[in-house]
């Protein structure tokens, strides 16, 4: 599928997020084609460490989903998707996750994060979630080096 199309709206959410004064993150979550939900950290703005990206659109589209009938969805992240987040994906339920820059690609970059990949989280659980990895990537680590990762 072409995953492109929805990372430009998370890119857009991202940019979304700066301006109103939070991180520069987002995320589309995606059912049978067709976006369910959209979201962009609101950390700073919800005074709540867990408002991420990845958090928001599952909390939107769970409402949307009736709760936890997320199977067959896919979210789309300009960020792979941090232990917490990635987390939430395992419980959710998603089938796939799709992401711009990756933990490496922004270390570099001077991003600190707890240096546990999604993939591997995905393994510990035995879940069945694909990964998707470097869609638009480029254009996500240039929007990270940009603003400065955080």
């Amino acid at each position: 599928m072409g995953w492109e199309k929805f990372m430009k709206i998370s890119l857009k959410e991202a940019e979304l997020a700066l301006k109103e004064g939070n991180k520069g993150y987002g995320a589309v979550i995606v059912s049978r084609g067709k976006i369910v939900a959209k979201a962009h950290n609101t950390e700073v703005t919800d005074s709540d460490p867990t408002a991420h990206a990845e958090i928001n659109a599952i909390r939107k589209a769970a409402k949307k989903l009736s709760g936890l009938g997320f199977e067959g969805s896919t979210i789309i992240a300009t960020h792979e998707p941090c232990p917490m987040c990635s987390a939430a994906c395992i419980w959710a339920g998603l089938t796939r996750i799709v992401y711009g820059a990756s933990m490496e690609e922004t270390a570099k970059l001077g991003k600190k994060r707890i240096p546990v990949r999604c993939r591997f989280l995905i393994e510990k659980a035995s879940a069945s979630i694909e990964i998707v990895e470097g869609v638009l990537s480029e254009e996500c680590l240039n929007l990270y080096k940009r603003i400065g990762v955080k």
